[in-house]
């Protein structure tokens, strides 16, 4: 698979996991802006340029600094046996209802949710890190990620961002009106590859009218509906403002299947 196709994979996935949106976004709704690194969150919480725990990023890291590959597959394969949450409160490290499921944003429509996020059958996973499937993760599933962390890095040491021959990120700022954070919805791959060579700040895509305000926290959807009380609501938004800095671990650990 080539870089392009394998960045177009991760655009598709962003959208299939996060449901953020199920149109393309007129030219006229968005903006381009410079942002910090540093203030990137990944869908799962996780921090960018912050010497913090963000398993992409500490795997592209390892491989700027020469450190063996088997050693930084070993520390990878841990994340993904014993990372498996079974619901958003997990996920944060935040005391909301274990009712809320994956992805389950409170400023979004509930997502749909099979199984409260889990999926049913390993041909239906479409993120490593969201590899949730009681039969376990695949060998060979987990190998094309390290191609694809691989190829990141190198493609970016050699050419950068390059955002106009591929795509800019796209983000979705948060705020709660004195801190502010970007929530990747593409790009994690190149972002930490970015990161690990040292680059602090990046051009970015956005939607201003899109903008996650705690100003706005009564109107948001899921909290009008009741799915979430304001409070929870609250605590989802300043989780991602902090960013998450480790994982929890599962009391049982995925199966890592040789197909």
């Amino acid at each position: 698979m080539s870089t392009k196709d394998a960045m177009s994979v991760w655009q598709s996935i962003s959208k299939h996991v996060r449901r953020w949106t199920s149109r393309t976004p007129d030219a006229k709704e968005t903006e381009l802006i410079r942002i910090p690194v540093q203030l990137c969150r990944h869908y799962c919480g996780f921090r960018y340029g912050c010497d913090s725990y963000n398993p992409y990023e500490n795997y592209i890291v390892g491989l700027h600094r020469d450190v063996p590959e088997q050693e930084l597959q070993r520390k990878f394969e841990d994340f993904i046996l014993w990372y498996r949450p079974r619901n958003f409160a997990q996920v944060l490290g935040i005391p909301i209802s274990p009712s809320i499921p994956l992805w389950s944003y409170p400023w979004n429509r509930r997502p749909e949710a099979e199984n409260h996020g889990w999926h049913i059958g390993l041909d239906k996973i479409p993120d490593i890190l969201t590899h949730f499937c009681e039969e376990g993760v695949k060998l060979s599933r987990m190998e094309e990620e390290y191609l694809w962390l691989r190829q990141a890095y190198q493609n970016i040491k050699q050419s950068g961002y390059l955002p106009e021959a591929h795509s800019y990120f796209r983000v979705c700022e948060m705020t709660d009106g004195v801190s502010t954070a970007y929530l990747m919805l593409d790009g994690n791959h190149r972002l930490s590859a970015l990161a690990a060579l040292g680059v602090r700040e990046v051009l970015v895509q956005h939607r201003p009218r899109k903008t996650v305000r705690l100003s706005n926290l009564p109107h948001w959807i899921q909290v009008k509906s009741g799915a979430y009380q304001p409070a929870e609501a609250e605590q989802v938004l300043r989780a991602y403002l902090q960013g998450v800095d480790d994982f929890p671990r599962s009391l049982v650990p995925a199966t890592i299947l040789e197909i």
